[in-house]
């Protein structure tokens, strides 16, 4: 009886329910992480969790992945609120320590914001948890504001180190070969004499 009442069953539960979900959802290991992160369970998602997943936004793909589990949740209504609320204080939290795509993405997607600022839902008991909600929403929309600009500027500031990384590498290459290569760079095409290039 004690080595039942030690076993961890809860834990277990989980893990069984994320498999199914892995093999049935098509899901990969980060967004049964996202979605673990913001689940019902009355507790919220643990900071070194959050942290996990702000450090995987920077990969494009890993991005697309946790971006696609919370619009799933922040399209959640009534009872599962608490999936809604948890999935804005994850989006918050990438907001701050994410990359600034995530502000760009907000704010180019508002009207989700805008919605959830005027979430209702009382339970039985009449307790509003629709506050919960709107109080985090309105909090986002506040702090998108505040880092839209900086977002814009650091983007900029990404595309222009691009191109100039782009054109440094066209000035760099060695051409290997004897058939005529046409190579394209940031000013313009020239004819190149050689056949194969790759990087000084």
């Amino acid at each position: 009886m004690e080595k039942l009442q030690s076993v961890d069953w809860r834990g277990l539960y989980k893990t069984a329910t994320n498999k199914v979900k892995k093999y049935t959802m098509n899901l990969s290991e980060l967004e049964l992480q996202v979605e673990d992160a913001t689940s019902l369970e009355v507790w919220g998602p643990h900071g070194s969790v959050m942290t996990e997943i702000a450090e995987s936004s920077f990969d494009p793909e890993s991005y697309r992945q946790i971006m696609g589990v919370i619009a799933r949740r922040l399209k959640e209504e009534g009872e599962n609120w608490r999936m809604c609320y948890k999935a804005l204080l994850l989006l918050e939290f990438l907001i701050k320590h994410g990359p600034t795509q995530v502000v760009r993405d907000v704010e180019s997607s508002g009207g989700v914001l805008d919605r959830l600022t005027r979430f209702q839902f009382k339970d039985p008991n009449g307790k509003d948890h629709g506050q919960n909600v709107r109080h985090r929403a309105g909090e986002i929309v506040a702090l998108e504001e505040r880092a839209l600009p900086q977002a814009i500027l650091a983007a900029a500031a990404g595309e222009q180190e691009g191109q100039q990384r782009h054109h440094a590498v066209g000035q760099r290459q060695r051409c290997l070969g004897k058939e005529p290569l046409v190579m394209a760079g940031t000013n313009g095409e020239r004819q190149c004499t050689l056949r194969v290039c790759r990087p000084a």
